[in-house]
């Protein structure tokens, strides 16, 4: 039998094929829960639930995602303060915080310890992302990336030993790579079952895709034009921001002003966002 890195092997306890997951009614017992769902099916509003639920106890929550804006926008829907917040917050760090998981180390802003979150909730959300991130991320995590990891192992093994603590590994596309990576990290002492939640819903609604060759982009770079012709307003995402690359933001943004130069164009890279003087300033906040 084979089995393939990127699919979910493991048997799930709970199955559903549903729009919305709603109540996902896990038993106490469940330590490590594993948690696959499409993308807008509710995953955020079930974590929700389990936060109130630990908050009424007094457990607090750590909720670690790959990006910044991606934790604080998850914090707001689930009433946890951001890292960053926690100065302004009336209640400090009781309820638990959210972080990017380049802080999970002592010398970061958050000055994280794994030993003080052992009775914790903690949810990983965007699970393979965070892990891909952890293990090649070129942000700040590659010069931390050891004690990073550290970290994470005393943090997991902590709250799987303690009575309350949970951890839930959540993503559309959750695979036995995520899960694999949370057993390895754990002594030989802890046990770990993993309590798999599968909904297996697919949406109804159709997406036209089209598929350009990866050795032809001008084929991509024609339609575009086709596209703004005929009245089009396209959101664009694309890797590079560097004029001397050929399809980057600045150069996209020339190419399209040349031609058009009636549109309304708003070019976001790291460089706009953080100019003052330009109208994309801040606007990722």
């Amino acid at each position: 039998k084979v089995i393939r890195h990127s699919s979910l092997s493991y048997k799930p306890a709970i199955q559903h094929d549903q729009r919305y997951l709603g109540d996902l009614n896990i038993p106490e017992s469940a330590k490590l829960i594993c948690l696959k769902s499409p993308k807008g099916t509710g995953k955020t509003e079930s974590f929700r639930g389990m936060v109130e639920g630990a908050s009424a106890v007094g457990q607090r929550t750590l909720l670690i995602t790959h990006r910044v804006q991606l934790g604080q926008a998850i914090c707001d829907r689930v009433y946890l303060p951001y890292v960053t917040e926690l100065r302004t917050s009336g209640e400090g760090d009781a309820l638990g915080y959210g972080v990017c998981v380049d802080s999970l180390h002592p010398n970061s802003q958050a000055r994280f310890n794994a030993e003080e979150w052992d009775e914790a909730l903690v949810i990983i959300d965007e699970a393979e992302q965070v892990i891909w991130h952890l293990l090649s991320g070129s942000t700040e995590v590659k010069n931390v990336r050891l004690e990073v990891i550290d970290q994470l192992r005393a943090l997991f093994n902590g709250v799987l030993n303690s009575d309350r603590g949970r951890i839930v590994l959540s993503d559309a596309d959750l695979s036995n790579q995520s899960i694999r990576f949370i057993l390895q990290l754990l002594d030989a002492e802890t046990k770990a079952k993993p309590f798999v939640v599968v909904n297996d819903y697919q949406p109804q609604e159709p997406w036209q895709v089209y598929h350009y060759k990866q050795h032809r982009p001008e084929q991509w770079c024609n339609a575009l034009m086709h596209h703004l012709e005929a009245g089009g307003k396209p959101f664009i995402c694309t890797q590079s921001q560097k004029t001397n690359s050929r399809w980057s933001t600045t150069t996209l943004e020339t190419l399209i002003r040349e031609r058009f130069p009636d549109l309304k164009l708003l070019r976001i890279d790291s460089q706009s966002v953080a100019d003052p003087k330009h109208p994309a300033y801040n606007c990722t906040a």
